[in-house]
């Protein structure tokens, strides 16, 4: 959906985040944005991953 924008932070483990062409690995603490309405990854890379997802809406 445009405008829209998915803010997400890792709490516990790893995984690969952002835009499927360009995707980060981020660990606890780390935090990312991109725009919602483009393909996009979130694939935990151990067990027990937790992550923190906000959409913003415009």
């Amino acid at each position: 959906m445009p405008g829209v924008v998915e803010h997400v932070v890792i709490s516990r483990g790893r995984a690969l985040v952002g835009l499927t062409e360009d995707p980060i690995e981020l660990h606890p603490g780390d935090y990312i944005c991109y725009p919602a309405d483009v393909p996009d990854v979130f694939q935990a890379l151990e067990p027990g991953t937790h992550a923190v997802l906000v959409s913003e809406h415009h």
